[in-house]
């Protein structure tokens, strides 16, 4: 269902690469780490930080440039609050009520 959503997109990428990485007769055991480590290492949408600096408060090291944007948890919670709050809103108005 709705909420799924983030998780089934994820999964469908994964089996992407899983799928051509065995396509091109690759080791599909190595491009997940590779797959997984660009992934983590990739800024949030809402948060502009990658999840492994949140999770481990340190950047992790990739091809990709390196953005450094100095900012506080508690303000990463606050902006994560408010972009939530802006998608309930969205979906409560988008979504009829049921009438019982």
């Amino acid at each position: 269902p709705q909420a799924n959503g983030e998780a089934e997109r994820f999964m469908n990428n994964l089996g992407k690469v899983i799928r051509t990485t065995l396509t091109e007769g690759k080791s599909w055991h190595q491009n997940l780490h590779v797959f997984l480590r660009n992934y983590r290492a990739t800024p949030h949408s809402t948060l502009k930080q990658p999840p492994a600096s949140l999770l481990f408060g340190q950047n992790i090291r990739t091809k990709f440039p390196e953005l450094h944007l100095p900012s506080s948890n508690d303000s990463l919670r606050l902006v994560d609050a408010q972009q939530k709050g802006k998608m309930k809103k969205h979906v409560k108005t988008r979504t009829p009520e049921c009438v019982t």
